[in-house]
């Protein structure tokens, strides 16, 4: 009898241990809410005197550990050690774009506020890599200074998958004129191929960049 129950509690043992450990990109994957909605609008959040809300902190924050699986933006990329305890890194939503998945990674300093990004990394399982960051939403403002991006995420052409639209807006004042040094106020189109993004200026572009317009502070005092 207690030779069978010896080998029971052995296939036992044998079972549960052999069972499949999640790799170290599964267990980065796990941390990303998967997009169910059609369409995304990313966009920074402001309070009622438009100063930028901490509820822009969702999401899962990403261990140190997973660092080194993707780029951060050159304004973050002292901090991929994790040192700072004012900057956080969190898992926003992870996107299909045919046969490929898209993560969106937020980036965000407690302590200053700016500059806030989120990027889009696209992962491909053949090379095992991830993208270089598409910046698909950013805000800085400083006196004088303003620049932000939003962006759209859904299927603009109907061809099943899902395409980026970026609002791209800049503007730099100086001299007690407030005189405009730089201005920059474009709409980007990107489609979706088999393996990235491909830039685009449809035949109705016009009408986009009158639908898909930057949430601004107007600071500047141009753009409405």
């Amino acid at each position: 009898m207690k030779k069978y129950l010896l080998l029971s509690l052995l296939s036992l043992q044998l079972l549960f241990g052999c069972k499949r450990q999640p790799t170290e990109f599964e267990k980065f994957d796990n941390l990303f809410e998967q997009l169910t909605a059609d369409t995304l609008k990313i966009s920074y959040i402001v309070d009622a005197d438009n100063t930028l809300n901490d509820s822009l902190i969702i999401g899962k924050r990403i261990p140190v550990t997973f660092y080194h699986l993707f780029e951060f933006p050159q304004e973050f990329a002292a901090d991929t050690a994790g040192y700072s305890s004012s900057i956080f890194v969190n898992a926003f939503k992870k996107i299909v774009f045919g046969n490929r998945v898209g993560y969106l990674v937020r980036f965000y300093n407690k302590e200053t506020r700016v500059p806030n990004f989120i990027c889009l990394y696209v992962y491909n399982s053949n090379t095992r890599k991830m993208s270089s960051p598409e910046i698909v939403q950013y805000v800085y403002g400083s006196e004088g200074t303003e620049a932000l991006t939003d962006s759209w995420i859904f299927d603009l052409n109907k061809d099943g998958s899902k395409d980026l639209i970026q609002n791209i807006y800049e503007c730099n004042l100086s001299g007690n004129d407030a005189e405009i040094t730089h201005f920059v106020d474009t709409l980007t189109v990107k489609i979706w191929t088999d393996t990235a993004f491909k830039a685009t200026c449809p035949d109705n572009y016009k009408q986009l960049k009158k639908q898909f317009k930057a949430n601004c502070i107007c600071s500047c005092g141009i753009k409405e």
